[in-house]
């Protein structure tokens, strides 16, 4: 949607500022294309963590290999997330960015994108939570503890609010 909102605001964009405009298409599309990989690779980490789940726990040897196989794989499925939403925080910059410079007709899609954005962000909060009962690596656990707790700090701040105070006619 931002690259969206970009794009049609270059048409009237100054020479100066349709230099940004241009900066900012570009990044849309290498995030763009990012996000599609990590969602494939998002698919085959769910995949394998299903698979580990799967995996036989008649004896001793095969519970610990199950529990070695969903510890690996659950610490990929939480490791997309992060990336996705990092990827949605630049989002939220290209939205910042672009809001004094936005044909005003298309307000309402900027502040959708940034909006998305959010709520891909809080998703990916939960998936990540949903990874950690598996994961066996408390340094690890550590880690995404603390970046989920960054995540939520960026969501208070930037959670966006501009509904408007009247409704049309």
């Amino acid at each position: 949607m931002i690259e969206m909102v970009a794009n049609i605001s270059t048409e009237t964009a100054s020479q100066c500022h349709g230099k940004l405009h241009s900066a900012i298409i570009n990044r849309a599309k290498e995030i763009r294309s990012i996000a599609t990989d990590l969602s494939d690779r998002d698919c085959v980490a769910y995949e394998s963590l299903i698979s580990a789940f799967k995996l036989p726990k008649s004896d001793a040897n095969n519970r610990r290999l199950r529990r070695a196989a969903i510890n690996r794989a659950a610490q990929e499925a939480a490791r997309v997330p992060i990336q996705v939403a990092e990827l949605a925080t630049e989002v939220i910059g290209l939205c910042d960015e672009l809001e004094p410079l936005a044909n005003t007709n298309l307000t309402s899609d900027r502040i959708g994108a940034a909006s998305l954005a959010c709520s891909t962000i809080h998703i990916c909060i939960m998936n990540v939570m949903a990874n950690i009962p598996f994961i066996s690596n408390d340094d690890f656990v550590t880690d995404l503890n603390s970046y989920m707790k960054e995540c939520i700090a960026y969501l208070a701040e930037h959670k966006p609010n501009s509904l408007p105070s009247e409704l049309g006619r």
